[in-house]
């Protein structure tokens, strides 16, 4: 849980403190938001392949007598911790590389040595247990090789490879074989639940992250005249705006998560996609889980962030309350006012070339989040040996999806962006459910 936090809100800081631009015009530079996804998405990677080493390793083996599997365990999750320090907010996640690289190093350590012990102590896993260890040591050295030559690009691509292999090894571990009588040798039915539920709680954790984004809340910063009925509606209108907003981040977050269910959704063990020996099948399943909680987690930092853009937009319509008066002392109470809002919301440079009408950037930076999230679920459902692919259901389903961050253009012309793009949103996923 802390892992995704940090994560979502690391990617809002960083998005806001680092790519926010303001020389001649306030906007977001887009090789800067490039560069943030890319090194997000080489970050969970590493993040997911620790979570799923040691869900495996759970999942698999029992406990052994004695506290020594205990202190490895507890070792692992102190790797993990050492990873997640790495990210601060005000800085881009490969400037401190050299410790999440060692976080990663003390998790293969740990999870080594319990192989060991496994190895010894638990019958019939000699052969399971030898290739991990082999798989855990290779890695071990090539990020302590990694991190004496100190490069940030052999970083990013030793710490990718190893992910990449480790994952791919231990995914194929699911795979249904078929044996020379056609007998399939599928998994236990314990292990089977204990699988689903923890693959299950992952993605649920992911969503929830959306749901931590609507704390966000709207700082008046401009105090409106109490006899002025027009200045008083006015903000009774934009309270309404804000409150609508993040009714709608609720509700698309709450059928988010009645889509994966619907998706993971089958009438017998037997039908699921970890007991499919077909491709897409059970190696897919699993691996496709990450690539759901990597884009769920974008839709709960883009959450963040378009709540942000929206209080920012809702203060400066309340600064601009002020012209009404159309007097030297209201001007003046405007422009303080405005300041204090681009000071408040982190905008940079000079407050006076700021128009007010937030970034759209984050708009679709929700937006892609959902429609990758959505379409991803849907791939799930194909894993399923019963699933019947239809191109009705295609072209119904595809269009709506895509219309989704298509919508950050269409209400980049309302005032309030932010919250005509959430009720776009909303509706769209409605009529897609």
């Amino acid at each position: 849980v802390a892992i995704i936090i940090n994560f979502a809100d690391q990617i809002k800081n960083i998005a806001v403190n680092q790519c926010v631009h303001n020389s001649t015009a306030n906007y977001i530079e887009i090789d800067c938001l490039t560069v943030l996804f890319l090194e997000a998405a080489l970050f969970f990677l590493g993040f997911f392949t620790v979570w799923y080493e040691l869900s495996v390793t759970l999942i698999r083996f029992t406990e052994v007598d004695g506290i020594f599997d205990d202190v490895l365990k507890f070792f692992y999750l102190a790797g993990i911790v050492t990873m997640t320090l790495q990210m601060e907010k005000t800085t881009f996640l490969s400037d401190h590389l050299s410790g999440f690289i060692m976080g990663i190093i003390i998790c293969l350590l740990c999870i080594t040595l319990l192989h060991i012990v496994y190895y010894f102590y638990v019958e019939n896993c000699q052969l399971y247990a030898r290739k991990r260890i082999m798989l855990y040591c290779v890695s071990i050295l090539v990020l302590l090789l990694v991190s004496v030559v100190d490069d940030k690009f052999v970083s990013f691509l030793a710490i990718t490879v190893v992910s990449v292999v480790i994952l791919w090894i231990s995914s194929n571990s699911f795979r249904v074989v078929l044996t020379p009588n056609e007998e399939m040798l599928e998994l236990p039915e314990d292990v089977f639940e204990k699988i689903v539920e923890r693959w299950g709680i992952f993605v649920m954790i992911a969503t929830g992250e959306s749901i931590l984004a609507l704390i966000a809340t709207t700082n008046k910063l401009v105090q409106t005249s109490d006899g002025d009925d027009a200045s008083n509606a006015k903000e009774e209108n934009i309270e309404f705006q804000h409150y609508v907003a993040i009714l709608c981040a609720f509700g698309i977050t709450y059928l988010v998560s009645h889509y994966y269910l619907e998706s993971s959704k089958v009438n017998n063990m037997h039908f699921h996609a970890l007991m499919h020996s077909g491709s897409p099948g059970s190696v897919m399943w699993t691996l496709l889980h990450g690539l759901l909680g990597f884009f769920l987690m974008m839709v709960g930092a883009g959450w963040k962030l378009v709540l942000l853009s929206l209080s920012l937009e809702i203060c400066w319509l309340e600064a601009e309350d002020y012209y009404e008066f159309e007097t030297y002392e209201g001007n003046k109470a405007a422009s303080y006012a405005k300041y204090k809002c681009c000071d408040t919301y982190h905008l940079l440079g000079e407050c006076q070339e700021y128009d007010g009408d937030g970034w759209m950037e984050f708009s679709v930076m929700l937006g892609c989040g959902l429609m990758a999230s959505l379409i991803t679920m849907y791939l799930l459902r194909t894993a399923h040996p019963k699933f019947i692919f239809s191109w009705k259901s295609v072209l119904c389903r595809i269009p709506i999806i895509l219309m989704i961050p298509v919508g950050a253009y269409w209400t980049s012309s309302f005032e309030t962006q932010s919250f005509y793009y959430s009720i776009w949103c909303m509706i769209l996923m409605t009529i897609g459910y």
